[in-house]
């Protein structure tokens, strides 16, 4: 049999030993035994036949040359795709009848946030960085870091929350972010039990969303049941029961219990000014006109005695205390 030609398999039935084995109108048999293969009497396999053997140590048929699949119409079988000599035929047939199922994968990511975002110019507190890291299909953490303005100012082997410990809110708005170094992914098997590559998650570095601490400077108010003079000091004026930031927020309420005599409120001047003072209980008779302002700005020391601002005082003093207890609003523009 060394001269033992393989040949093309059609629509024919294959016989060993009077049993049909391959029959197009039948049942797959894919567990040959050891018996020469016939189409229409010409051998297209003989298990003495040398070389790679057709037939692996269990009796199943394998490839006796290597293929290179040069087609890309295959459902389940990609074209350039190669099969060593001893394949098993099975293993090729379970490919060609099931389509191939390609793994996807998914991109880590990182953000974080704080406990707090702003405060008054000059205070301090203690902010806490909380980070969400999702590895997904990315490789584990090399190394966790935390930035401000673009500065390093701490890093972790691991993704943990950070306490910025008595941070101070200065004049210099301040952008926080985090970066998750991670080593490469790993490369997930295809439906033929193939590595597949494509789309995987590099080694690299992840930053996450950027958090802005802000600083703001309050505007001051307090209501006196006397006749009381405009502070004229930076201690006078954060003396001043009430505060508020008026920053982004334009208008806002104070409540003026029975028997006030005097209202003073500060106002930062780079916020503006007064532009309407309105009694809630008559809301259609403002009384702006009643707030006279300082002649001259107060300079207002921020918190902690940080660097002064001007202020301008405004000073409302009536000719009786008053008898009902309501609210006035106040719009700064």
């Amino acid at each position: 049999m060394s001269d033992l030609q393989p040949v093309h398999i059609s629509l024919a039935r294959v016989r060993t030993n009077d049993q049909f084995i391959l029959d197009p109108n039948g049942p797959l048999v894919t567990k040959w035994d050891n018996a020469r293969v016939m189409v229409d009497k010409d051998y297209i396999w003989d298990p003495s036949f040398g070389g790679t053997g057709a037939a692996d140590a269990d009796g199943n048929p394998v490839l006796p040359w290597p293929i290179t699949t040069t087609a890309s119409n295959f459902q389940g079988i990609p074209a350039g795709t190669q099969y060593p000599a001893g394949t098993q035929l099975a293993v090729i047939l379970r490919q060609l009848l099931t389509p191939l199922q390609t793994p996807s994968y998914t991109a880590p990511t990182l953000s974080i946030s704080a406990n707090a975002t702003s405060g008054e110019i000059g205070s301090t507190a203690n902010i806490t960085i909380t980070p969400n890291w999702q590895q997904n299909d990315a490789g584990a953490v090399a190394l966790y870091s935390i930035f401000n303005n673009g500065i390093n100012i701490w890093s972790n082997l691991t993704v943990a929350a950070r306490v910025l410990t008595a941070h101070q809110f200065g004049a210099t708005q301040q952008s926080i972010t985090a970066q998750v170094s991670h080593i490469a992914g790993v490369i997930k098997n295809d439906s033929n039990n193939q590595p597949f590559p494509a789309g995987s998650i590099p080694a690299g570095v992840r930053t996450s969303n950027a958090v802005t601490l802000t600083s703001f400077r309050n505007t001051f108010f307090e209501t006196y049941n006397s006749v009381q003079a405009n502070p004229t000091t930076s201690a006078g004026v954060r003396a001043l029961a009430g505060r508020t930031n008026t920053t982004t927020t334009r208008q806002f309420l104070v409540s003026i219990p029975v028997g006030t005599r005097t209202i003073v409120i500060a106002i930062p001047k780079d916020q503006g000014i007064l532009i309407e003072a309105v009694n809630m209980a008559m809301p259609g008779l403002p009384i702006t006109a009643a707030f006279v302002p300082s002649a001259a700005a107060v300079n207002v020391e921020g918190a902690n005695g940080y660097a002064a601002a001007p202020y301008d005082v405004y000073r409302a003093s009536f000719d009786a205390n008053t008898t009902i207890a309501t609210q006035y609003r106040f719009t700064i523009g």
